[in-house]
């Protein structure tokens, strides 16, 4: 019987298939975790950014009820004596001179 004489593995390359393994699993890892802490980022950010859009509305909210028309006509004739009458001509100018404009 002719038998072939069995090549052996050199432990070198064995060694660097383990260090080339091991570097896979390495960055697969650090990868997974990097991930993870950008998910974790990321959803506090839309908490945050769900936060601000709430308050933005509380605000819009507050600005048309300071702007309604009916709370300034109010603030107008009392503090003014302002009243708004619908048969006003609104042709006439207001001519003021720079003598009458307070400093």
């Amino acid at each position: 019987m002719n038998t072939r004489p069995r090549k052996k593995t050199s432990l070198f390359y064995v060694l660097i298939g383990l260090i080339a393994a091991g570097i896979i699993v390495f960055l697969h890892i650090s990868s997974t975790i990097q991930i993870n802490k950008l998910a974790v980022t990321n959803n506090l950010l839309r908490e945050e950014i769900k936060r601000k859009k709430q308050a933005n509305d509380l605000l819009v909210t507050e600005v048309e009820k300071l702007s309604s028309y009916d709370r300034i006509s109010n603030i107008a004739g009392s503090k003014f004596a302002l009243r708004y009458k619908e048969t006003a001509i609104t042709d006439k100018k207001v001519v003021l001179k720079k003598s009458d404009m307070p400093k």
